[in-house]
């Protein structure tokens, strides 16, 4: 492998605070600001918000439905929408990619046509938190996006509310794009 520095960040975001969220992320930013001296970046964990709908599988939380009784858990997890509903908080995957990382799971059910890799990490039995929702994420810089092979979402029922995510790269693409041998993908866009 190429003596190249791999920046590599684990997270569980704040679960009741969409402000806290939006802090640590920025401080996830600081991370990922690596890559602009040569650095590769790998981050994944518990985002404790939804991905933006683009290229999502699962549709966005309707929560003016009669089936979210959860009302704490809505609080911790949207924001006020300018009507006054309210809007899932999606403030982390959003910056995330705008800040030109790239997320795994989305490149392999888009890219490499493995659709399974969207599926759900949490949230399962809890439909009066909105059911089950990809909430668990990983992020790479946009060379070594390249390297991802698949994605698989590892059912840990038995002893966590929270499915595992399981990247798999390539080792010879993964040392390409540590030297960026490799073309870096265009950053995501988000109206698809």
């Amino acid at each position: 492998m190429p003596d190249v520095p791999i920046v590599m960040v684990s997270w569980h975001l704040a679960f009741n605070s969409p402000r806290g969220r939006e802090r640590e992320t920025d401080e996830i930013l600081a991370f990922a600001d690596k890559m602009n001296k040569r650095a590769a970046f790998i981050g994944g964990g518990d985002c404790n918000e939804y991905p933006h709908p683009a290229g999502e599988s699962v549709p966005p939380i309707d929560w003016t439905s009669p089936e979210i009784t959860d009302r704490t858990h809505m609080m911790h997890r949207t924001n006020p929408g300018p009507d006054g509903t309210r809007v899932s908080c999606t403030y982390t995957d959003e910056t995330l990619l705008a800040a030109g990382l790239h997320d795994p799971a989305r490149y392999a059910a888009h890219t490499l046509g493995r659709p399974n890799a969207l599926n759900a990490t949490a949230g399962r039995g809890k439909p009066n938190q909105g059911g089950p929702r990809r909430i668990d994420r990983h992020y790479n810089d946009p060379w070594t996006i390249n390297a991802v092979i698949d994605v698989v979402v590892i059912d840990t029922s038995d002893f966590s509310d929270h499915d595992a995510v399981k990247v798999v790269y390539s080792r010879a693409r993964f040392a390409e794009a540590l030297r960026r041998d490799i073309a870096p993908q265009p950053p995501y866009d988000l109206t698809v």
